[in-house]
């Protein structure tokens, strides 16, 4: 439930106009202690974590002995701990994960998700509202630093995520402060225009700014540099899991698709997994979509085949049932150039499909 009364109009433009509080306790949570920790997560995951001090954080991955993403992972330093910040449903994943290679380390890791509530801040007003909440020294925390303060008895975790690429706090402490906390969060967004959001109005600002979600973009169907992940990942640091098969790709130009982001002229989002097609001709695979509120057509996210990742490609999008979304690729990572006609595109095509 939303502690608002606004539609959901108010609630997607309250996300460029003011700030949004979203509540993303759902995600994962997972506490590790113990003075090899950092050095574990550093040979297990895909960037640098070991020289992380306290109050820094910083992304990473774990993927498979394939080079296939197990998940996208917060590291967040403490003092005396460290926090990993999950995506939903990860978080047993993770853990497993992580214990499986936990062998003479002193590392101890705990699922903490259903003791503790996340809520997100997010927008151009987050910084205030972050600060008139709290602490006023708060919003100035620099992306990919955090801090801990006291509230009403209770210990919270702020730190500076960006999840929507815009400025962005998650908020983390006991389960037992949520509902008071997010009534706070609420009462004191009030005056700056902020709105709490649900489910819905979050998946479309998601999409809208092309952020890869667990079980969608990020599955073990795709690797980090498919999803266009390379800001997590560390050409320099050393081995860990799937290592060799991400830096053979790096190396050699060997990434076979892309995510990108698509506009379609379609009444209803298409579900993911319908097919991404030139002239009958698969080129790809849409993973989400959503329709923000009065918008003409819809926004997804999908992968598309190298040879086709251009802005501007014009496609479809065919659901299972046959249904068609004329589209274009609105926004695609920039690759070596390389001219293609259209009807080289569709050789490329139907040698794909072969």
């Amino acid at each position: 439930m939303v502690n608002t009364s606004a539609g959901l109009a108010a609630q997607y433009r309250a996300a460029s106009e003011s700030s949004i509080i979203a509540n993303r306790s759902a995600f994962g949570r997972i506490e590790a202690r113990g003075a090899d920790v950092l050095d574990l997560l550093n040979r297990l995951g895909t960037n640098r974590t070991d020289t992380l001090a306290p109050g820094q954080g910083e992304a990473t991955m774990l993927t498979t002995n394939k080079g296939r993403i197990l998940d996208l992972l917060t590291v967040l330093r403490l003092p005396k701990r460290v926090l990993l910040l999950t995506s939903a449903g990860a978080a047993g994943t993770v853990a497993a994960w992580l214990e499986k290679y936990t062998i003479t380390e002193d590392a101890a890791f705990a699922d903490v998700s259903a003791e503790t509530t996340q809520l997100t801040l997010s927008g151009p007003r987050a910084p205030e509202l972050l600060g008139r909440a709290f602490d006023r020294r708060l919003a100035g925390l620099a992306a990919w630093t955090c801090a801990l303060t006291d509230w009403q008895g209770a210990q919270l975790l702020i730190a500076r995520t960006d999840p929507l690429g815009v400025p962005g706090y998650d908020v983390v402490g006991p389960a037992s402060a949520a509902a008071s906390l997010r009534a706070h969060l609420v009462e004191t967004g009030r005056g700056l225009g902020a709105l709490e959001v649900g489910p819905e109005v979050w998946e479309m600002l998601r999409v809208q700014a092309g952020v890869p979600l667990y079980g969608r973009e990020l599955t073990q169907d795709y690797n980090p540099l498919e999803a266009n992940l390379e800001r997590a990942v560390s050409w320099t640091k050393g081995c860990y899991v799937g290592q060799e098969v991400v830096a053979r790709l790096h190396t050699y130009h060997k990434v076979q698709r892309h995510l990108v982001r698509l506009a379609l002229s379609a009444e209803t989002p298409p579900p993911p997994g319908s097919r991404l097609r030139i002239e009958d001709v698969d080129v790809g695979v849409l993973t989400s979509a959503a329709r923000a509120p009065d918008a003409v057509g819809v926004a997804a996210l999908g992968y598309l085949r190298t040879p086709f990742v251009r802005q501007g490609l014009e496609l479809e999008a065919v659901s299972p049932d046959g249904t068609v979304a004329p589209g274009y690729v609105a926004w695609a990572p920039e690759l070596p150039a390389e001219a293609l006609t259209p009807a080289r595109l569709l050789t490329l095509a139907e040698e794909a499909q072969e």
